[in-house]
C-alpha cells in the first residue's frame, strides 16, 4: 500500500475533529449524547448552537487521544520509522510538562514509571487492564506501515509503552488494519474489512478477533438497538454491575470501544459527519470513539469531506493546530 498525503493527514485530522467533538460530552449518560447528536450535530456544524452548555466556548481543545496519535506520527517522521524508545520518550515529556489532556489511567501512569526509569516494555499497565488508550490513537500506523506483518509488530509495539494487555493491542491492531482497508478499498464491503481486521487482531489475541464478528450484524440496527445488543454480549464484565442492566455509555474497555467505533464508521462509510455522529450517540467515551471512527472516515475520504470550518478550530492549547498537523503527516510520509 502506498497511502497518499491525503490520505494520512485526513486520518489524523479525522481523529482530531472526532475527539474534540467528543470531548464535550464524555462520560455524558446516552441520552445527553444523543441529544447532543439529534438537536446540534445533525441539524448543526456551528458549535454555538449546539446544545450543550459548554460546547460554544470549549470546542476545539482536542484531548490525549490525538496527542498520543501526534506523537506517533512525530517519532515515525523522526526516525524514518517507528522507534517505541522514542515514542516512550515523548509521552514521558507530556507527563512531566503535565499537557495531556483527559488521559486516563493507562497511559498517565505510564508516563510516571517511565519518568521513574522503567524501560517502555515494562511500563505498560498491568495485562489485566484492558483500555482503549493505545486503540484510539493507532490509525495513522496502519497507513505508515510498509505491509500488515509490519502493521502488527509496530502497533503492538506502541500499544506495549502504555498497555501490557494483549486485548488493548489486539483492539489497537484492528483500528490500525481498518484504517489501512479504508484507504485503500474502492469500495467498502463492511462483512469483507471486519474479516480483515479480525485475522490481523487475531495474530495478537483470538478474544479480540471474536468480538469484532459481532459488527456485521450490528449494522442494520439504530444505535440504541445496537448498543441493547452489546450490552446483551457482556464484552466488558465490568459493565452491567456499573450500568445494573442498562445502557449507561461505551467504556474504555479495549474491545467494547474498538466494536462501536467500526460500528459507527461502518454504518456510514461515506460520509466521515454522520460517522462522527453515530460514534457519540453511544455516550461514555465519547471523545475516543469519535476519534477512532473520524480516524477511519479521513484515511478514507481525505480532508475533502471534513467540515473545515471545524477543523480551522481545533488545537492543543493553541498549539498544533490543523495546518501543522497537516505538515506532520506529509514530513512522516517523506519519511517512510
Amino acid at each position: 500500500m502506498n497511502p497518499t498525503p491525503d490520505s494520512l493527514t485526513g486520518c489524523l485530522l479525522g481523529l482530531a475533529l472526532g475527539d474534540a467533538v467528543g470531548a464535550l460530552v464524555e462520560a455524558a449518560p446516552a441520552e445527553e449524547a444523543e441529544r447532543y447528536v439529534r438537536e446540534g450535530l445533525r441539524r448543526s456544524r456551528r458549535p454555538a448552537e449546539w446544545p450543550v452548555d459548554r460546547a460554544a466556548e470549549r470546542f476545539g481543545q482536542y484531548t490525549d487521544d490525538t496527542q498520543l496519535a501526534r506523537e506517533l506520527v512525530a517519532t515515525w517522521a523522526e526516525g524514518r520509522g517507528f522507534d517505541p524508545a522514542a515514542f516512550a520518550r515523548r509521552l514521558a515529556g507530556l507527563v512531566e510538562r503535565r499537557a495531556l489532556v483527559g488521559a486516563g489511567p493507562g497511559s498517565t501512569a505510564a508516563g510516571r514509571r517511565l519518568l521513574e526509569g522503567a524501560p517502555w516494555w515494562e511500563a505498560g499497565a498491568a495485562p489485566e487492564y484492558h483500555g482503549n488508550g493505545s486503540a484510539m490513537r493507532a490509525a495513522p500506523l496502519g497507513l505508515l506501515a510498509d505491509d500488515p506483518d509490519e502493521l502488527v509488530r509496530i502497533v503492538a509495539e506502541q500499544s506495549l509503552v502504555t498497555h501490557r494487555s494483549r486485548r488493548s493491542a489486539a483492539a489497537a491492531v484492528a483500528i490500525a488494519g481498518a484504517a489501512r482497508l479504508a484507504a485503500a478499498e474502492a469500495r467498502i464491503d463492511p462483512a469483507a474489512l471486519v474479516a480483515q481486521a479480525q485475522e490481523l487482531a487475531g495474530r495478537v489475541d483470538e478474544g479480540i478477533a471474536t468480538v469484532l464478528g459481532l459488527v456485521p450484524g450490528l449494522l442494520p440496527l439504530p444505535t440504541a438497538e445496537a448498543a441493547r445488543r452489546l450490552l446483551q454480549a457482556r464484552i466488558d464484565p465490568r459493565y452491567p454491575a456499573a450500568g445494573s442492566g442498562r445502557w449507561i455509555g461505551v467504556t474504555s474497555d479495549a474491545a467494547l470501544s474498538v466494536v462501536w467505533s467500526l460500528f459507527a464508521f461502518l454504518g456510514a462509510p461515506e460520509d466521515p459527519w454522520e460517522a462522527i455522529c453515530r460514534a457519540i450517540e453511544g455516550g461514555g467515551d465519547t471523545d475516543s470513539t469519535a476519534a477512532m471512527a473520524g480516524a477511519l472516515a479521513g484515511a478514507r475520504h481525505g480532508v475533502a469531506k471534513l467540515p473545515r470550518e471545524l477543523l480551522e478550530r481545533i488545537h492543543d492549547d493553541g498549539a498544533w493546530r490543523a495546518p501543522e498537523l497537516e505538515r506532520l503527516a506529509r514530513e512522516a510520509l517523506e519519511a517512510r
